[in-house]
């Protein structure tokens, strides 16, 4: 992906690279990187099974850990792991 990036520390002590995605761009960037099929809205809102909280999907990030992008939400930091 051809975005600057930022490094983000994860509760585990990994450090990782957080795209800095144009909000323009967003929606081309959850068609791409989306592994199901059914696009979600962007502005549904889904729950975080390992926070027990909602976010909007609109609020997503992508992450870079090692050779791989990581469609996450906001709060993947406090758990320490991409989802």
């Amino acid at each position: 992906m051809n975005f600057p990036t930022e490094q983000l520390m994860m509760r585990n002590g990994c450090v990782v690279e957080k795209y800095l995605i144009p909000e323009e761009e967003k929606v081309d960037v959850l068609e791409t990187l989306y592994p199901f099929t059914g696009l979600p809205s962007k502005d549904e809102m889904w729950l975080d099974l390992h926070t027990n909280t909602t976010f909007r999907v609109e609020e997503f990030i992508v992450i870079r850990e090692g050779d791989l992008n990581f469609l996450a939400q906001r709060s993947t930091r406090r758990r320490g792991r991409p989802s």
